[in-house]
């Protein structure tokens, strides 16, 4: 990694222009003072940066599946969270297995999945 790459990728991560930032972004709500339409073309750019972050194919398939990933994940208990944060980027299938895996060495009971957890897979 170059010395220009290191500091891109520091200042992306120190102002959160990373997966996790524009997903948090993504789910902002409407400003003060702006129009609907400004709204919602700027929750796209969001969506897009997002995407783009999280390298999923910029198909109808690609975004289904990174929104199925952020579900599924959303769902996850904490433990199995931080598992799948240190794996690095995972792309939908990638995170199953994985899961599946963490499921099987660590027990299901301690893996139960939750029905609402705010925590974030994003950096």
């Amino acid at each position: 990694m170059t010395s220009y790459e290191k500091l891109k990728e520091g200042i992306l991560k120190r102002f959160k222009l990373s997966e996790g930032g524009y997903r948090s972004r993504f789910t902002s709500r409407l400003e003060n003072g702006e129009t609907p339409e400004q709204f919602v073309e700027r929750i796209r750019k969001y969506l897009r940066k997002w995407r783009e972050m999280a390298n999923f194919e910029e198909t109808y398939e690609g975004l289904e599946d990174l929104i199925v990933r952020d579900q599924y994940f959303l769902t996850c208990p904490k433990d199995l969270q931080t598992f799948l944060t240190e794996q690095g980027k995972l792309d939908q299938k990638q995170m199953t297995e994985k899961s599946t895996n963490y499921i099987e060495a660590n027990g299901s009971q301690k893996c139960k999945l939750q029905s609402k957890n705010t925590a974030r897979y994003y950096r």
